[in-house]
């Protein structure tokens, strides 16, 4: 799924590239958690979305600004928002199995602990020289993407299993758009008059 967000200005070439990068940095800071847009703040930013932000030219006048979700699907998800889901339909089948027929498996709850803040010193963004476009470098994401233990000693654990009790409900993420913020803020600032 794609969205597209299109901004018509006057700005010169030269502008234009200014401006697309200051818009990709915002955007980046949003993506590590480190500043807010229109008042909300990333909670537990992983990198993730980071590294699916770029910003590149495409043309002498066009300047293309995107989140890949193909990099990171929080990518969509942030933008556009995701339905809920049923967690006991996600159950593999090839689990292990209760005394009366239910397949089962173990769920470890693992404290709600943020990882600290994502640093990134923007120097290093891969293509800053050349004018003609920016990325996350694939090695930055590879590190921010830290794998945590698979036991943590204050883990709570669950039993999920097919069984009709409720309660294995994930809730639906409304779309939060940044980018159409984004979009907005540009068309106000910088919009053909």
């Amino acid at each position: 799924m794609t969205i597209v967000y299109d901004v018509y200005t006057d700005l010169d070439p030269d502008q234009l590239t200014a401006v697309a990068m200051e818009t990709y940095r915002i955007w980046l800071q949003f993506a590590l958690g480190q500043s807010n847009l229109t008042g909300k703040k990333l909670m537990n930013p992983s990198g993730r979305y980071a590294a699916a932000l770029s910003w590149s030219r495409s043309g002498p006048n066009r300047v293309t600004i995107l989140a890949d979700e193909s990099v990171a699907p929080e990518a969509a998800w942030i933008e556009a928002g995701t339905a809920g889901a049923d967690v006991k339909q996600m159950l593999d089948r090839n689990t292990k199995y209760t005394k009366d027929g239910h397949p089962y498996r173990v769920i470890p709850l693992r404290p709600d602990v943020a990882a600290g803040p994502l640093t990134f010193n923007f120097d290093t963004i891969a293509g800053t020289s050349s004018g003609k476009g920016e990325r996350m470098p694939k090695s930055q994401s590879k590190i921010w993407a830290v794998a945590r233990e698979v036991v943590d000693p204050n883990s709570r654990f669950r039993t999920m299993t097919d069984d009709p009790t409720p309660g294995w409900q994930i809730h639906p993420m409304p779309a939060y758009a940044p980018g159409l913020i984004l979009k907005s803020m540009l068309e106000n600032q910088y919009g053909r008059r």
